[in-house]
């Protein structure tokens, strides 16, 4: 049995006071999850080869230009507010401009300087997920937004969709941050077209909960070649081979976590015997952050026998920075796989 477990919980204010209340699950928000549910498109959609030779077509020539980024901090050091939301997030992250065309966004960051020579260090990066879809719009010969709802429709993830400002999205949630005075204040207006890939859809906890059970389902499958089945409507979302490649985990990313392709591995381990220490790892998650926004998937799968047990946890909430999430989601799924 596969145990769901969704929080989702949306800000209101009132004259008084400011109250946290869960929200019905229907409601959309900012989730910054997209380079999970991407590299699920890239890997159900993309053969290697295919992959290899148009990411050297498509890449773009990223010079190592010290000067220029020195000069741009400063400029956006002097137009910071003390406690103003800019103070938490890089500048990009505020962005306002709308971009035709994935290609198009490659322009913000295509000649920033490098943060570390290539292979040397792990350093995550939402503009590298950019740059990869570019690499899967040209492979697969069709728009980014056209894949990605696709594989939308396919799972049944009917309330996940492109962060687009100016569409009307039912249910739509509004984000808050926390000034330095502790005051709930509205974000600005930013436009995420820059950055699908990596962190531009909107969706609710019971969508992602269904992509989270896609991939515990392909887990098993991929462990137990009994689960194979002739009938298409239990095939994995991905592919045995493709599932091992995807949460291999091969980098080390930092904190104790491995990362893989897209997802940040916790192995299962166990240090003593008649220990519980099992309990905080042996599972897969991401946190997204996105301006006013925070959110964490998880997907901790049972180990033991052959069956499709697991608990997935989806936690979303409509405030910038919001700490604790990824603690949350560990003891939620750590009490929903006691029971």
């Amino acid at each position: 049995m596969i145990r769901e477990c969704q929080s989702s919980h949306i800000l209101s204010k009132n004259v008084n006071h400011i109250l946290f209340s869960k929200s019905s699950g229907r409601v959309i928000c900012r989730i910054s999850l997209s380079s999970q549910i991407k590299q699920s498109a890239t890997m159900s959609y993309v053969n290697d080869e295919i992959f290899k030779e148009d990411r050297e077509e498509i890449e773009p020539d990223v010079k190592t230009n010290e000067k220029k980024s020195s000069d741009n901090n400063k400029n956006n050091n002097k137009n910071k507010k003390d406690g103003d939301i800019s103070t938490s997030v890089t500048p990009e992250f505020l962005s306002n401009k709308s971009y035709e065309s994935v290609e198009e966004a490659l322009e913000m960051f295509k000649n920033d300087a490098l943060i570390s020579k290539p292979g040397t260090e792990f350093n995550y990066s939402t503009h590298g997920y950019t740059l990869l879809s570019a690499v899967l719009e040209k492979a697969a010969k069709t728009p980014f937004k056209e894949q990605a709802k696709q594989l939308f429709n396919e799972l049944g993830m009917n309330h996940t969709v492109v962060d687009q400002n100016e569409q009307i999205m039912p249910n739509r949630a509004r984000y808050y941050y926390r000034d330095r005075h502790h005051k709930l204040k509205n974000v600005p207006e930013v436009d995420n077209s820059y950055k699908w890939a990596g962190g531009g859809f909107l969706s609710n906890v019971n969508d992602l909960l269904i992509f989270a059970n896609a991939m515990l389902y392909s887990f098993h499958h991929s462990r137990n070649e009994s689960q194979v089945s002739d009938d298409q409507s239990l095939r994995p979302l991905l592919e045995r081979d493709a599932l091992k490649t995807f949460w291999e985990g091969e980098v080390d990313g930092k904190h104790g976590f491995r990362y893989g392709l897209g997802w940040y591995k916790k192995p299962k381990t166990v240090e003593y015997g008649g220990g519980n220490g099992c309990t905080r790892n042996g599972f897969w998650m991401h946190t997204g952050a996105a301006v006013g926004a925070s959110s964490v998937l998880v997907v901790k799968p049972n180990f033991n026998g052959s069956n499709t047990d697991g608990v997935c946890v989806a936690v979303l909430v409509n405030l910038h920075d919001c700490k604790n999430v990824t603690h949350l989601a560990l003891e939620l799924a750590e009490i929903f796989e006691k029971h």
